[in-house]
C-alpha cells in the first residue's frame, strides 16, 4: 500500500513537471511566432519602401533621358545657327571682294 501511494505521488509530480514544461514550450513558441510576425511585417514595409525608391529612380531616369534629348536638340539648333552664321560671314566676305573688284 505504501509503495503504491509513493508511486502515485511520483506520477503526479512527473505529470505536473510535464505540464509545466509544456506551458513553457507553448509560451516560447508564442514568443517566437510573435517575433516571426514582427519580422514579416518589417520585411513587407521594407519591400514597399524599395518599390517606392525604384519608382522614384525610374522617374529620375526618365527626367534625365528627357533632359538629354533637350540638350541634343539644343546642340543641333546651336550647330545649325553656327553654320548659318559662318555661311553669312563667308557671303559678306565674297560680296566685299566682289565690290572691291567692281570698284
Amino acid at each position: 500500500g505504501r509503495r503504491a501511494a509513493f508511486s502515485v505521488t511520483d506520477l503526479s509530480s512527473v505529470m505536473h513537471d510535464a505540464e509545466r514544461r509544456k506551458a513553457l514550450a507553448d509560451q516560447s513558441a508564442a514568443e517566437t511566432r510573435g517575433v516571426i510576425e514582427r519580422n514579416l511585417r518589417a520585411i513587407s514595409r521594407l519591400e514597399e519602401e524599395v518599390r517606392g525608391e525604384q519608382k522614384r529612380s525610374e522617374a529620375l531616369e526618365a527626367q534625365v533621358a528627357d533632359l538629354r534629348e533637350d540638350l541634343a536638340r539644343d546642340e543641333d539648333i546651336f550647330a545649325a545657327k553656327h553654320r548659318a552664321l559662318t555661311e553669312a560671314q563667308a557671303q559678306v566676305a565674297r560680296q566685299g571682294e566682289q565690290l572691291t573688284r567692281e570698284a
